[in-house]
């Protein structure tokens, strides 16, 4: 019994040792040890951006090829504290920016935003104000919502504390009618909002992943 159990157990220690050497001579990856590559870190700032979860979005993109890009994408977790107990707002952004990817221990600071975000919702018109201008007939017992969007990505050196690459998308403008007897969401959960937002990083997460390894190197 007790040969049995030391056999197992050789058995188990040879396995676990191949399993380390394999995972180690695997190329483009990077374990946690021994990953040296320059830290991206990714904010939902500055504060008031209004669109909470924009940075999770434009993580998943460019964390898509983490193997063998130059760079390490921080998890989103790593920025929460910073974007509810931070200054990132206003014209102090930068400054409070840097500090935050300082602090994480980040090389560079990525910061994605909502300067437009604009929500008009429109219920079945009284008949006294049918006259008024910009009248729009809903019809009974719908409502109508218009939305505009525009996002905004920066990145940021933490030691100069200054933009090194700014990207604007478009405004992009959604209209959709549904019926009023269902509950509104916040705009910030607006499906509308988020379907635009993806459309919008789109427009420029592929040239941020390419200045990111430009300056990366």
């Amino acid at each position: 019994m007790k040969k049995s159990l030391k056999t197992c157990i050789l058995a188990v220690s040879l396995i676990v040792s191949l399993s380390l050497i394999l995972s180690a001579c695997a190329p483009g990856q990077y374990s946690n040890s021994d990953d040296t590559r320059p830290k991206v870190a990714i904010f939902d700032a500055p504060n008031g951006s209004q669109v909470n979860g924009l940075k999770k979005v434009l993580y998943a993109v460019l964390n898509a090829n983490d193997a063998t890009q130059p760079f390490n994408v921080l998890s989103t977790n790593r920025t929460d504290y910073y974007e509810t107990n931070g200054s990132i707002t206003g014209a102090q952004a930068e400054y409070y920016g840097s500090v935050a990817t300082r602090r994480i221990g980040s090389d560079l600071g990525v910061f994605v935003h909502a300067p437009v975000l604009e929500r008009r919702v429109y219920t079945e018109t009284k008949e006294e104000d049918k006259n008024n201008d910009g009248f729009l007939d809903v019809g009974a017992g719908k409502r109508l919502i218009l939305t505009k969007l525009q996002l905004e990505v920066f990145i940021l050196d933490p030691v100069t504390a200054e933009r090194v690459a700014t990207y604007s998308s478009h405004v992009y403008e959604s209209r959709r009618i549904e019926k009023s007897s269902r509950q509104l969401v916040l705009t910030e959960q607006d499906p509308d909002v988020w379907k635009m937002a993806n459309i919008a990083l789109k427009e420029f997460s592929t040239q941020v992943a390419q200045d990111l390894v430009s300056l990366s190197n």
